[in-house]
């Protein structure tokens, strides 16, 4: 079944503690913060579904390897880690979750386009090979061409989560529900989307009762 994953990025410890409360899945985007190292730790382990984040955004490597080390030891659930990271940086984080029985998200991310499928598969099948549980594509989508690519990833033998970004590609959200992704990621609100094209939890909540109960008709 696939979660609805609350992506918060919020300041203050109290703020995004009480922003947790009641979601099925959470992600903080640890570069946003102001927490410190302990504050970390202590946030995920307040939630048993946490995916913990922390793009390389006006932070150092130092800086993101002693957060997501912090939210794994505290407890996350999942640690998500880009394709394009240094290798050591990231062997050293999936090296981390596996002792701690986190899951790995190797992501991609284009804000600019979606590349041509046969390209997409690639970047995909390199992301597996990294170590990946799960392999995370969140592509700008300009056409239906572009969601057609995306969807089209899903006949992966391994987990995938396909995102279109942007308003054409909202509707691969609502996708990822039929095609058992993992999860898909939610706004706690309309007014605090993380990312391009995102859709309200309590929007995605309603849709998603529709697709399950029609899925068991």
């Amino acid at each position: 079944m696939t979660a609805l994953c609350r992506s918060i990025a919020q300041k203050g410890f109290d703020n995004i503690s009480s922003l947790i409360k009641g979601a099925e899945m959470v992600e903080v985007r640890l570069e946003t913060t102001d927490l410190t190292i302990e504050q970390t730790r202590q946030l995920f382990g307040l939630h048993k579904n946490m995916l913990a984040t922390c793009r390389p955004v006006g932070i150092t490597e130092k800086e993101q390897t002693a957060y997501l080390q912090a939210a794994i030891e505290g407890g996350a659930a999942w640690v998500d880690v880009e394709i394009e990271a240094n290798d050591d940086y990231r062997k050293s984080i999936i090296s981390i979750a596996r002792k701690h029985n986190c899951k790995v998200i190797v992501s991609y991310h284009n804000y600019m386009e979606t590349p041509q499928f046969l390209e997409l598969q690639q970047i995909a099948n390199i992301a597996h090979s990294m170590g990946a549980d799960v392999v995370k594509l969140a592509c700008m989508c300009k056409s239906k061409t572009d969601v057609i690519n995306l969807m089209n990833l899903y006949n992966s033998d391994y987990q995938i989560l396909a995102i279109g970004m942007g308003a054409i590609g909202s509707v691969t959200r609502i996708a990822a529900i039929t095609m058992n992704a993992p999860f898909t990621f939610v706004a706690a609100s309309d007014e605090n989307a993380t990312a391009p094209g995102q859709i309200s939890e309590g929007t995605m909540k309603i849709l998603k009762t529709k697709i399950e109960s029609q899925s068991e008709q």
